[in-house]
C-alpha cells in the first residue's frame, strides 16, 4: 500500500467519525508497524419491505391505496400523478406522520387535540363551536372549537355543537357500507369526493401540479390558512414543498 493511499484512507476513517460511525482516531499519522485501516463498508439500499422505516412503509401503502382509486385502464398518467402529488403532499401537510388515526395537533385522541380534525386528511370532526363576531370591515373573525361538550356555563356564552362536517359524512360513509376506519377507506372516500367535484377533476386531468393541489386545498380541505387572504399564499407554498417530496 502507498503512503499517499494510507494517507487517504486514515482522512476517509476521521470524516466517518465526525458523523458517529466509528470512534475518532487519536491520530491522522499511523505506526508503520500497524495494520491497514479499511474503509467501512457503504450500507447497502434497502432491498425489501421490511428494511425501510415506519414512514415509508407507510407512504408506501398510500401510495398504493391512490393508485387503486385511479389505474391507468381509466385515467391518464397526468391525472394519476396528480393524484399521488396532490394526496400525499396533503397527508404530509395535514397528518404530520403519515398515520390515519392522527388528531389535529399529532394528538391520539380527540379530547388532547387542539382542533376537530381527524385522520389523514384531517377531515373535520362534530366539534361546538363559538363565533368570534365580525371584524370592522364585516368579515367573520372565526370561530373557538372544542371536542368535548363544554360545561352549562361554556354553553351559555354561546358554544353550539356543530355536525355538518366532512367527517361526520365520512362516518356516515362507513356505517351505510359497513366498513371500519382505516387508511384506505379514508383515501376511498377523499378519491370519491375527488371524482364528484368539477374544478378537482379537471384540474387533475389537465392542470399542473401546483393547480391540482390549490383545487383540491380550495374546495375540498379547506384549511384556515387557506381561507385566510392574508396567510394563502404562505400555506400553498407549503403544500406545494410537500407535495414535491413526492
Amino acid at each position: 500500500m502507498s503512503a499517499n493511499s494510507n494517507f487517504m484512507d486514515q482522512v476517509y476513517t476521521l470524516l466517518q467519525s465526525d458523523v458517529g460511525n466509528s470512534p475518532p482516531p487519536t491520530s491522522l499519522v499511523q505506526s508503520p508497524t500497524a495494520p491497514p485501516r479499511m474503509a467501512p463498508r457503504p450500507k447497502p439500499r434497502p432491498t425489501n419491505l421490511l428494511e425501510f422505516s415506519p414512514t415509508d412503509v407507510l407512504i408506501k401503502k398510500h401510495t398504493d391505496d391512490i393508485s387503486n382509486n385511479f389505474p391507468s385502464s381509466k385515467y391518464s398518467k397526468l391525472f394519476r400523478e396528480n393524484a399521488r402529488k396532490v394526496m400525499l403532499g396533503t397527508i404530509r401537510a395535514e397528518s404530520g406522520n403519515y398515520r390515519y388515526n392522527t388528531w389535529q395537533g399529532n394528538a391520539t385522541n380527540k379530547n388532547d387535540a387542539s382542533g376537530p380534525g381527524y385522520g389523514l386528511y384531517q377531515m373535520e370532526m362534530p366539534h361546538w363551536r363559538r363565533w368570534k363576531g365580525k371584524d370592522k370591515n364585516g368579515n367573520s373573525k372565526g370561530y373557538w372549537s372544542r371536542n368535548s361538550q363544554p360545561s352549562p356555563a361554556k354553553m351559555a356564552q354561546g358554544f353550539k355543537k356543530f355536525e355538518d362536517t366532512m367527517g361526520k359524512r365520512y362516518t356516515t360513509y362507513l356505517k351505510n357500507n359497513k366498513l371500519n376506519d382505516n387508511s384506505t377507506n379514508q383515501t376511498n372516500y377523499m378519491s370519491q369526493l375527488i371524482l364528484k367535484n368539477k374544478e378537482i377533476s379537471k384540474a387533475f386531468k389537465t392542470g399542473t401540479p401546483e393547480q391540482a393541489m390549490e383545487a383540491f386545498t380550495k374546495y375540498l380541505i379547506k384549511p384556515k390558512a387557506y381561507l385566510n387572504k392574508n396567510t394563502r399564499d404562505s400555506e400553498l407554498s407549503r403544500r406545494y414543498k410537500y407535495m414535491n417530496l413526492h
